[in-house]
């Protein structure tokens, strides 16, 4: 698991909270989960694209987790800029 560049402090895990700080204009980058379910996540995807935000997909959901440090698995995780 490469953890590089995984800022914990400034990362917020879950799809709901991503939606919003993206709209916030307020991601730097995001972390995908290669076995999230796509049809709940391909919105999220374009717009990351649409805005230009760097795209890390990780392995899996578990792996994400344990990347973010949550003791549950997790499809979607940003870093904030602020």
């Amino acid at each position: 698991m490469d953890t590089a560049g995984f800022n914990k402090d400034k990362t917020v895990v879950g799809l709901r909270q991503a939606i919003r700080l993206l709209d916030e204009k307020n991601v730097k980058k995001a972390y995908i989960a290669k076995d999230a379910d796509a049809h709940i996540l391909n919105p999220l995807i374009e717009a990351l694209k649409e805005q230009n935000i760097e795209t890390v997909f990780v392995n899996s959901k578990k792996e994400l987790g344990k990347m973010a440090k949550i003791d549950v698995c997790a499809a979607v995780a940003v870093e904030t800029i602020k």
